[in-house]
């Protein structure tokens, strides 16, 4: 159908169905699909040079809403590599810990060099898109390159780069079974926050309780139980309204549990477990990835109170969470239970053999 054809085609169509809508008091409108197509189709053929603004006044627009992903789809579409790169790193990196890492490596791919100037943070920028498709070697020597460009940078686009750097490391620690960095790269990233405004980095200064969180988990499996439960608090008070997106939100709950209960604390630690149980089972599957350190507080539960035939369904459970988990310290974990299990029922062999198990994961991290 022609340009000139859809206006005719609409009011036959749609009658006194709005065309166009405001979108309350933003100076926005949302337009009926075959109208955004003649609108669009007019743009392109009237005024071409317009376009590339409109996609950067989109993108600012977005950013300002708390809309990451489409501010940075429409600041690559403006054409704009600076531009990208900047939303990407300050903005659009942050949504890396809700779970949908497919669309922000998407995005990612799509942001074209254009010049030495770009280097340094777009390597940074392909190495998060690395990390979110799980090739970790890729990210690890993306910013090994990156890390002899770096420090050229002004402020405050440095801080932003080495902050987006840490939060890699941290995620590239958990994966490799080195808690003693992630925990490292956690308080480093940490810091880079604190520093920055949130003009600076808008969606990083949204959930400022990242960095905390991963620290957080480093405690945790550095044995740190007390120091593991504060940070995990800490990190959702730093985030804006306090809580985290959707994926995160249950992992971070399933990490505060584990933390509480291997401090002693059962009370606290049995209802959000099973709170994150009951929310995963909503979203699908009890036995999502993020549930893993749920299932595994509750098993330290039932096992303090020698439940013993429904500890044995809960480490089923458990180990179904865990073998599409990233974090090898939730094996150690589980055949650490494991054995205590079997050795309370006298089985000493079993139970040395799940220590041998839990070694073997060490040793290969």
């Amino acid at each position: 159908m022609g340009a000139e054809a859809l206006p005719h085609s609409l009011r036959a169509t749609w009658g006194n169905v709005p065309l166009m809508v405001a979108l309350s008091d933003t100076g926005w409108f949302r337009h009926h699909p075959l109208l955004l197509q003649l609108l669009r189709s007019r743009l392109r053929e009237e005024h071409p040079e317009q376009i590339a603004g409109l996609h950067a006044r989109a993108s600012a627009w977005f950013e300002s809403k708390g809309e990451w992903l489409t501010a940075l789809d429409h600041a690559i579409e403006s054409g704009d590599t600076a531009l990208a790169i900047r939303v990407g790193l300050r903005s659009a990196t942050a949504e890396f810990h809700a779970g949908g890492r497919e669309p922000l490596a998407a995005a990612i791919d799509r942001i074209q060099a254009s010049g030495p100037a770009d280097q340094a943070e777009l390597l940074v920028l392909r190495a998060m898109g690395a990390k979110c498709r799980r090739e970790y070697q890729t990210a690890t020597d993306l910013l090994a390159r990156a890390a002899l460009l770096l420090g050229d940078l002004p402020e405050p686009r440095r801080s932003i780069a080495m902050l987006n750097v840490r939060i890699i490391e941290a995620a590239l620690a958990r994966v490799s079974g080195d808690g003693d960095r992630l925990l490292g790269a956690g308080l480093a990233g940490a810091s880079l926050l604190a520093g920055l405004e949130a003009e600076d980095a808008p969606g990083w200064s949204n959930f400022r309780g990242v960095p905390s969180a991963l620290v957080g988990v480093g405690y945790l499996w550095s044995g740190r139980p007390a120091a593991a439960a504060a940070s995990l608090s800490e990190a959702r008070l730093a985030n804006a309204g306090g809580a985290f997106k959707e994926y995160a939100e249950l992992t971070h709950a399933a990490h505060t549990a584990l933390a509480l209960v291997v401090g002693g604390d059962t009370a606290r630690a049995r209802p959000m477990a099973e709170g994150v149980i009951s929310a995963a089972s909503g979203r699908g599957s009890a036995v999502a990835p993020e549930t893993a350190q749920a299932w595994l507080a509750l098993a330290l539960i039932l096992q303090q109170e020698d439940q013993r035939a429904e500890l044995e369904r809960v480490l089923t459970s458990a180990e179904e969470a865990a073998a599409h988990a990233i974090d090898p310290f939730v094996d150690v974990f589980l055949h650490v239970i494991r054995a205590r299990h079997l050795w309370l029922l006298g089985e000493v062999a079993g139970g040395a053999r799940q220590v041998a198990q839990a070694r073997g994961v060490l040793g290969a991290c």
